[in-house]
C-alpha cells in the first residue's frame, strides 16, 4: 500500500495534468477560431466549424466556452479588446488627461490589431444576440471610467454619452478604413498621420470641456 504522502502527490500530479490538458485544448480551440476569423471574418464563425478545425467535439467546445458568445469573447480578450485604458496611466493625471487616454487606447487597439477591426465590421453589419451581449458588456466596462471622469468635470450623463458616442464612432470608422484598398482622408497608418490624429482627438476633448 502506497504511503499517504505518495497518494497526495499522485493526485496533485493528475490534477496539474488535467489543468494543462484543458489549457492546451482551449488554446487549440481559440487558435482554430482565430484562423476561421482570419479567413472568413466573424461572420464565418460557428461552433461546428471550430470543432472540426480544432479536431474536438462540439460538446467539448460548449463545455469550455459555454456558447459561441463565450468563445468569441475569449478570442477578443486574447487581442486586448476589453482593455479600455492602459494600466500605467497615473491616477494623478487630470480627468481630462484620463479621458484622452481612454480614446487614445481605443484607437491604438484598433490601429494595431486587424482582429479587433474585423469584430467591429461584423458588429456594424450584423445584428444578433452574440453581438448584443458582447457590445453591452464592452460598453458597460468603458462607460464606468469615462462617466467617473466626466463627473469630476461636472459634465452631465447625457452630455458625456453624446460626446463619447461621437468620438467612439469616429475612431471606429477611421480605423476600419485601414483595411480598405483605397484609404480616404488622413492616413493613420503612418506615424505622422497617427500623431496628428491623436492631437486632433486631444484638441476636440479640450474644446469640448472648455466650451460646454
Amino acid at each position: 500500500m502506497l504511503p499517504l504522502s505518495n497518494i497526495f502527490l499522485q493526485v496533485e500530479f493528475l490534477q496539474e495534468k488535467m489543468i494543462k490538458n484543458r489549457c492546451n485544448t482551449e488554446r487549440k480551440i481559440i487558435d482554430a477560431a482565430v484562423q476561421i476569423v482570419d479567413n472568413e471574418g466573424f461572420e464565418g464563425l460557428n461552433i461546428t466549424k471550430v470543432a472540426r478545425m480544432a479536431e474536438v467535439s462540439k460538446m467539448l467546445v460548449y463545455r469550455y466556452f459555454d456558447s459561441l458568445a463565450g468563445l468569441i469573447k475569449r478570442v477578443i480578450e486574447a487581442n486586448d479588446f476589453w482593455s479600455q485604458i492602459p494600466d500605467d496611466v497615473s491616477l494623478d493625471d487630470t480627468a481630462a488627461a484620463r479621458i484622452k487616454d481612454i480614446f487614445h487606447h481605443k484607437a491604438l487597439i484598433l490601429r494595431k490589431n486587424p482582429m479587433v477591426r474585423k469584430f467591429y465590421r461584423w458588429e456594424i453589419t450584423a445584428d444578433n444576440d452574440v453581438i448584443k451581449s458582447l457590445k453591452s458588456e464592452r460598453e458597460v466596462a468603458a462607460w464606468q471610467n469615462f462617466s467617473r471622469y466626466c463627473d469630476e468635470l461636472n459634465i452631465s450623463g447625457d452630455e458625456a454619452l453624446a460626446f463619447a458616442t461621437f468620438v467612439d464612432n469616429s475612431i471606429i470608422m477611421t480605423m476600419i478604413k485601414l483595411d480598405m484598398p483605397q484609404k480616404r482622408g488622413l492616413d493613420v497608418s503612418t506615424e505622422d498621420g497617427w500623431k496628428l490624429y491623436l492631437k486632433t482627438i486631444d484638441d476636440l476633448i479640450d474644446n469640448w470641456i472648455i466650451n460646454r
